[in-house]
């Protein structure tokens, strides 16, 4: 049975690293413009394992696939015409490289070819699957409730703003972004955007750092037990070339 249990610890030791990875990621993103908190969840395995010439039956631990929190952020208003925030499920389209990804950071900017990007740069896409240009120097810029952007010299085009037809399809991608797999967006309703506002992170800190040691106490515990196995295999082996 040591056998068994080694794998079990050493499982549960890897489980508690991918945690510990998750909530500092979380808590690094406190103050990152509409950052969703991400949480993992554990799943048991049951699985056979080779030991000392036999199979070891017993259940373990793995990390599963991580899901996204998608409650609201707390909504601040700025006189930055280039804020913007959304009221509702929806998230903001970008091109990111050769493909769309989707974010709610509403801190946005113009390239210095005109078109209106993320705080990366990344264009934003409209409705017509293509970057919206607004012009170097966009004068009298508004990005209505339903997301029409226009200019003083006229309309510029519509935000594609999508939703997750089930919100656990969303993945998180780093950098502030999400991505879905294939039929897994609509177009979103219900949402609404508001320009000159931005939406704070829903990461709790204090909920984090709370998660922070209760899983880094786990890993250390699980770190001792395995080192007792080890002890004990090291232990049985000299015990036996004793015996020889």
């Amino acid at each position: 049975m040591s056998g068994v249990g080694l794998y079990q610890a050493v499982s549960g030791a890897v489980a508690q690293t991918h945690l510990l990875d998750t909530v500092a990621n979380n808590l690094a993103n406190v103050s990152t413009t509409g950052f969703k908190t991400e949480r993992i969840r554990f799943d048991e395995v049951l699985a056979r394992a080779a030991g000392r010439g036999r199979p070891l039956s017993g259940s373990f631990v793995r990390a599963g696939l991580s899901a996204l929190d998608l409650r609201p952020g707390a909504l601040r208003p700025t006189e930055n015409p280039l804020d913007v925030a959304l009221e509702g499920r929806g998230y903001l389209t970008v091109k990111d490289g050769a493909t769309l990804a989707y974010t709610r950071g509403g801190t946005l900017k113009i390239t210095s070819d005109g078109v209106l990007a993320d705080a990366e740069g990344r264009p934003l896409i409209g409705r017509d699957d293509r970057p919206l240009r607004t012009g170097v120097d966009p004068v009298g810029l508004v990005i209505e409730r339903d997301g029409k952007v226009r200019t003083a010299g006229g309309d510029v085009g519509v935000l594609k703003l999508v939703e997750a037809v089930q919100p656990t399809a969303l993945r998180p991608k780093g950098r502030n972004l999400v991505d879905a797999p294939p039929g897994a967006l609509r177009a979103a309703t219900g949402t609404e955007v508001r320009q000159r506002h931005l939406e704070g992170s829903n990461v709790n800190a204090v909920t984090e750092i709370t998660s922070m040691i209760v899983a880094s106490r786990s890993f250390e515990t699980l770190h001792r037990v395995i080192s007792t196995f080890k002890e004990m295999d090291t232990r049985a082996a000299n015990d036996v070339g004793q015996e020889r």
